[in-house]
This record gives C-alpha cells, sequence and structure tokens, in this order.
C-alpha cells in the first residue's frame, strides 16, 4: 500500500459492491488502509481497478468462520456490507437468504468481540420501519412485513445484545432509496431511477407500478457511502442511523426530470402493482443524521443527472439489455405469484428499492 495510508485498518466486507466501491473511496481518500472482502470481485473488477495499488483485495465469504476471523485480526474497524441487497432475493430463497444474513452477521459479531475490534459499522435497511407513519425516525417500534427486513432487524438486536454484553461498539446505517450510475451489475435489481432512465435513454417507454405518486426518499450513493465513511472515522455513537434525505419525490417527478434532460415527452405504462403489500410512501426523518453532520449533498435532479450521463456513455448493446431490465423483474415476480398460489400465500414483501 501506498506510504501515505498510514490510517486505521479497516475490513470492508461486501466492498466490491455498489455502496462498498464508493466506500472505498472515500476511506482510502482520507488515508485508511482498506481490506475488501467480497465473493464477487472478478465480476466487478472494471469498478475496482482505480484503487489496485493501495487496497488489499481478498475473495472471500463471511460465513467462512477460519477466513473471516483471519482478516478480522488486527483490524481498527470492520465495515459489513455483505448480504442480499434486494427483498426479491429473499422472495425467491426465503430460507437460504435468511439464514444467510444473520450467518454472516453472527460471524462478523463474533469476530469483532473475539479480536476487541474499537468499532462495526453495518448496513441494516429502511425497510425495517414499513408499516409505520412517515418520516421514519430511529426510535419507531419496528414490526417488518417481509423477510429480509424481519431478518435485518433481527440482526440490529443481536448488535444491541453484543453491545450491552460484551461492549462491543455496532453502529447500525438504514439506507433508504439509494441510486447511482454503477448499478450495471444489478441488473432488474437495479433502483428505479437508473430503471426509468435506462429505459427512456433507449427511447423506450418505462414501466410505473400503480399511478406514480408513489413516494421514495432517493439518496445518491455517494451520499449513503458517506455516512457509513464518517460512522467509521468519526465520533458517530447511536446505535441505528438513518441514511436518508428528508425528501419524498414521486415516480412521477423522477420521469419529468428524465424528460427534461432528455428533452423528450417520453410517457410510462401503468400497470397495477403486483405484489400484495408495497410502499407508498418512504422518508428518513434526518434529526439524528443532523446531530451527526450526516446530511447528504446531492439533490435529486443533480443524481439524475449524473445516471443519464452515465447511461448515455454505455454501448448500444449494454444500454438496449438494460433498458428492457424491468421487464426482468416483473416476470420473477409473476413467476413468484404462480409458485405461491399453488404452495400457500405469499409472504406479501414490501418493495422497498422499487
Amino acid at each position: 500500500m501506498s506510504a501515505m495510508h498510514t490510517g486505521p485498518s479497516i475490513l470492508i466486507t461486501g466492498g466490491a459492491g455498489f455502496i462498498g466501491r464508493r466506500l472505498t473511496h472515500y476511506l482510502v481518500n482520507r488515508g485508511a488502509r482498506v481490506i475488501v472482502a467480497d465473493l464477487q470481485l472478478d465480476q466487478r473488477k472494471a469498478e475496482l481497478a482505480p484503487f489496485a495499488d493501495v487496497v488489499e483485495y481478498v475473495e472471500g465469504d463471511v460465513k467462512d468462520e477460519k477466513c473471516l476471523f483471519s482478516l478480522v485480526k488486527d483490524r481498527s474497524c470492520v465495515v459489513h456490507l455483505a448480504a442480499g441487497a434486494s427483498f426479491l432475493m429473499y422472495e425467491e430463497r426465503p430460507v437460504y437468504e435468511t439464514v444467510n444474513v444473520m450467518h454472516g452477521f453472527l460471524n462478523v459479531l463474533e469476530a469483532v468481540r473475539f479480536y476487541k475490534v474499537s468499532k462495526l459499522v453495518y448496513a441494516s435497511t429502511s425497510a425495517v420501519y414499513e408499516g409505520n407513519t412517515t418520516p421514519y425516525h430511529e426510535g419507531m417500534d419496528l414490526r417488518p412485513a417481509d423477510h429480509k427486513a424481519l431478518a435485518k432487524k433481527v440482526c440490529e438486536e443481536f448488535a444491541g445484545l453484543y453491545r450491552a454484553r460484551y461492549g462491543v461498539s455496532a453502529i447500525g446505517v438504514r439506507p433508504f432509496s439509494v441510486y447511482g450510475e454503477s448499478e450495471v451489475e444489478k441488473g432488474y435489481l437495479a433502483n428505479v431511477i437508473s430503471l426509468f432512465t435506462w429505459a427512456m435513454v433507449a427511447g423506450n417507454r418505462p414501466l410505473v407500478w400503480g399511478d406514480g405518486n408513489q413516494t421514495r426518499d432517493f439518496v445518491y450513493v455517494d451520499d449513503a457511502a458517506e455516512v457509513f465513511g464518517k460512522c467509521v472515522l468519526e465520533d458517530v455513537t447511536a446505535p441505528v442511523v438513518n441514511a436518508g434525505t428528508g425528501i419524498k419525490t414521486s415516480f412521477n417527478e423522477v420521469l419529468m426530470t428524465i424528460n427534461e434532460y432528455l428533452g423528450t415527452e417520453i410517457l410510462p405504462v401503468y400497470e397495477p402493482v403486483p405484489v400484495s403489500v408495497y410502499a407508498r410512501n418512504l422518508q428518513a426523518d434526518t434529526a439524528r443524521q443532523r446531530e451527526f453532520g450526516l446530511m447528504p449533498r446531492v439533490g435529486v435532479k443533480e443524481g439524475i443527472g449524473k445516471v443519464i450521463a452515465s447511461a448515455k456513455r454505455r454501448e448500444p448493446s449494454v444500454l438496449a439489455q438494460l433498458a428492457d431490465a424491468q421487464r426482468g423483474y416483473a416476470s420473477v415476480l409473476s413467476r413468484l405469484r404462480a409458485v405461491n398460489q399453488q404452495q400457500g400465500p405469499c409472504s406479501g414483501a414490501c418493495v422497498d428499492e422499487y
């Protein structure tokens, strides 16, 4: 590693992922020594290339206790991002994904406890709030409606247990609707801003569930990564903290902004919401973020512009595939509904990222 990187030694599990790559950049730019552990390093080499000389990369699984303990030893901080990111992954394989996320997190907690690591920062989800009234604040009672959100809530509870019993300093970050330029590898699991943009830059009509007036608290990926980074490097003491803007933006407003950038008047295709429980509005209460200086800087209009500029740089063949990504999402849901009709009622997952 470069001589300038003499700061804290930080392990990021899932560091080759969407937020992880930006967090790596954030920490490296502040002199940290970063070790990235991920199962998908080969698929993301291009995105990781800028850090090749100053970051150590290890292909590893947090469920591999021996590997994980060797990586956690002598670290100043662990950032745990490795987990299935989309509710749809949990709907397709509810037992596998739910067990995975808790197994990996418990291994991380045990390793952090064993080596007395000074701080653990981990990714939870804003989906834990579903069913409450917006804006969502960190002190709300939580009754998650789907496997992903419930698994993350259980992880938060385990973090609380390790904090109380063993003195583990653990901070859970609850990201809201994170979007940005580099979601290509996520395909149909990308944020709706990317899905709409890919379709419209290619001249296609985007697919919208419902009337388009549903809202999300859209957070640009660099801002989300900065919340994690500040929790690592600064004196953030809260057990959980939101990563949101406090601003609600409707899907129709997103479409209007994309049309304004493109100079087009592309109309969406409105279709019925295909899931039984669906988040109508998402919005963060940002009081705790402001207290710790964790407020975002990129507004949604500026962020959409960045996503559009990135889409325009794509090869036509790649853009054509991305433009139809929403249909992949819809087809998976259709298949799951058919399975659920045969085997029993759907779990009624809330689609947080769409």
